[in-house]
């Protein structure tokens, strides 16, 4: 049947995407952008929690053990600090993911631009860019627990303890 001898019923009966599924295709326009930057992230992933804990939490740490830890609460420096650094990664990555690229898709690559032309609209452009933040926070966040875990900390239950005083 041609196009132009659709009828009016058809044409109403035809399906309109929801708006959770335009949120996934904006989700996944983000993903094909991120394959071809995996690479460069990836050092900032790991090699930033790796300073961050040696900087802070041994270097400074060495110091602040070695003055005693009475005032916070007795606890090794690295494992009152780690918490911290793990927040603030998450947040970091967070307004990283937000401020540059949100800029550069509205007025370099277009992206934003783009997708508007498409079937999106503004709120599903943004529900897939905020799930590609929080995929990339969240991707972040199991990297320096990783990262964690070869310095010897494991978490459990909220609180960060070696290897060496695991409870139980």
């Amino acid at each position: 049947m041609a196009v132009d001898q659709l009828t009016a019923r058809e044409i109403a009966v035809a399906r309109v995407p929801g708006s959770s599924e335009l949120s996934v295709r904006a989700f996944r326009c983000w993903l094909t952008a991120y394959r071809r930057l995996w690479r460069s992230s990836v050092w900032s992933s790991f090699l930033g929690p790796v300073f961050y804990l040696g900087a802070l939490g041994f270097g400074l740490g060495s110091l602040v053990d070695k003055h005693g830890t009475a005032s916070i609460g007795g606890v090794p420096y690295v494992e009152f600090v780690a918490p911290a650094i793990l927040a603030f990664q998450a947040m970091n990555t967070g307004m990283s993911n937000a401020a540059f690229p949100v800029y550069s898709a509205a007025h370099w690559s277009r992206i934003y631009i783009a997708a508007r032309a498409t079937q999106l609209r503004p709120a599903d452009i943004f529900r897939g860019h905020a799930m590609f933040m929080a995929l990339r926070v969240t991707m972040n966040s199991a990297c320096f627990i990783v990262v964690m875990a070869a310095f010897g900390m494991m978490l459990f239950s909220g609180t960060f303890y070696p290897v060496s005083r695991l409870p139980g």
